[in-house]
C-alpha cells in the first residue's frame, strides 16, 4: 500500500473511534503519572493523521505530532 494511502484508511479505521474518550485516558494517565504540570505541554510521537494531537489542542493543550509518514501528516496539518 502506498504511504499517500494508508491515511485515508487510517482515518477510516479511526472514524468510528471515540477520539474525546480516549483523550480522556491519556489525560487521566498524565496527571496519574504527574507528568502534566501547569505548562500542558504534549509530543504525540506517532500521531498518525493528528487526531488525539488536534483533541488535545482544543483542551488547552501546546501539543505538537510527529510521524514517519509524511503524508499522514499532510492529511490534517495543524
Amino acid at each position: 500500500m502506498k504511504d499517500e494511502n494508508y491515511a485515508t484508511y487510517y482515518d477510516l479505521l479511526y472514524s468510528h473511534g471515540n477520539i474525546p474518550a480516549e483523550v480522556d485516558f491519556i489525560e487521566k494517565v498524565l496527571k496519574k503519572c504527574s507528568l502534566i504540570q501547569v505548562k500542558k505541554k504534549v509530543l504525540d510521537v506517532g500521531c498518525g493523521t493528528n487526531i488525539h494531537t488536534l483533541e488535545l489542542a482544543k483542551r488547552g493543550y501546546t501539543a505538537v505530532g510527529v510521524d514517519v509518514s509524511q503524508a499522514m501528516i499532510e492529511a490534517r496539518e495543524l
